[in-house]
């Protein structure tokens, strides 16, 4: 349980970057990007590679491809473009394949 949660943290922590970076992307308009678009497909990813972790020991790099346009799909339905919520999909399907089925964080 607490690596759950530790590689919960650093998945949090790495996920608050790519919001700002995203953040950096939204400055030529007025409206900043919707919170929410990345907030509940990082809790996804979490619940997805904690389960798959606990249950299944699978550790292929296949589940990034899986798992990833799902990821993508909720953060497109939530508010961002096609190819943004495809690079949330893919950002939060790599690190949370990385985060939980291999253990390795990045710093």
């Amino acid at each position: 349980m607490a690596k759950i949660w530790r590689n919960s943290v650093h998945l949090c922590i790495e996920v608050s970057l790519l919001y700002f970076f995203i953040v950096l992307s939204y400055m030529h308009t007025s409206m900043l990007p919707p919170i929410v678009g990345l907030i509940v497909p990082t809790l996804v990813t979490i619940i997805i590679y904690s389960v798959i972790s606990a249950n299944l020991q699978v550790q292929t790099l296949v589940l990034i491809v899986f798992i990833a346009p799902l990821i993508a799909m909720i953060s497109f339905f939530l508010g961002y473009g096609y190819v943004l919520s495809f690079v949330i999909g893919g950002f939060l399907s790599w690190r949370g394949f990385v985060l939980f089925v291999q253990d390795r964080p990045f710093f």
